[in-house]
């Protein structure tokens, strides 16, 4: 015997379908929903990273009271390898020696993680590109003064003195070897911002500002050990290095 089975609800099953009118207002709402989250997302994500940043600047913070413990109160040097001083380089000496010997190894946390340092090369012949202005120096030769910045050479002086801060840095010189100019904004509302442009192309230097590429500010660590979040609004503006035009904020 042949038994023949009928769907009865198959009627009901296509009326229940969505239209295409349906499905596209449907995808609109997603959309609009998307629009509206992902600047919270982005804005909770930059958050997420100052702290972590701090963290960094923290820990590098107690790496240098160690160092000043063994170097009768000195700070690391912050020339080149050419003797010069640049706010975000370190000699090939200074950096390998901090790192081994007082950061455990771990050179990740001279870096801010939300900054995508891929593109940058963080070593050349003058030596490794951190991810963070140090300010332990005195600029003694400059091509801008008096506007220029001058640091501390000892960490024992008051506690109140910067010694490093989030990258807020432009310069219309080359930086690692790729012959590219960089300027970086490490915190605007929704992350980094980092503007390359290659030095062959351009017809005269340009440079962007921080606070043009929409920095919003920096974590600052001072010798008191302290990190604190300091709006863009009331830094400073400094030149970077004492020689060419580099500059940042602090």
């Amino acid at each position: 015997m042949l038994l023949v089975f009928q769907r009865k609800n198959d009627g009901r099953l296509a009326q229940r379908a969505f239209t295409l009118v349906e499905l596209t207002v449907v995808i609109a709402i997603t959309a609009i929903l998307a629009a509206l989250l992902l600047p919270s997302l982005s804005s909770a994500r930059e958050k997420s990273s100052r702290a972590v940043c701090k963290s960094n600047l923290r820990q590098t913070l107690m790496a240098l009271r160690m160092y000043a413990d063994s170097s009768a109160e000195n700070l690391p040097s912050s020339a080149d390898n050419m003797g010069y001083y640049h706010a975000i380089r370190l000699s090939d000496a200074v950096f390998t020696n901090f790192v081994g010997d007082y950061l455990s190894g771990v050179s990740n946390v001279l870096y801010c993680p939300n900054v995508d340092y891929s593109g940058v090369p963080t070593h050349d012949a003058k030596g490794y590109i951190i991810g963070y202005s140090y300010l332990a120096n005195s600029i003694i030769t400059t091509e801008k003064s008096p506007d220029y910045w001058v640091g501390t050479t000892k960490m024992n002086g008051p506690g109140t003195n910067e010694l490093l801060a989030d990258a807020n840095y432009w310069s219309s010189e080359s930086v690692g070897v790729n012959n590219t100019s960089v300027q970086m904004a490490p915190h605007t509302m929704t992350g980094a911002n980092i503007v390359q442009t290659p030095t062959a192309t351009r017809a005269a230097p340009t440079t962007s500002k921080s606070q043009t590429l929409g920095a919003r500010g920096g974590n600052i660590g001072r010798a008191d050990m302290s990190v604190t979040w300091k709006g863009i609004q009331n830094m400073g503006e400094y030149q970077a290095s004492d020689r060419g035009d580099a500059g940042g904020n602090w």
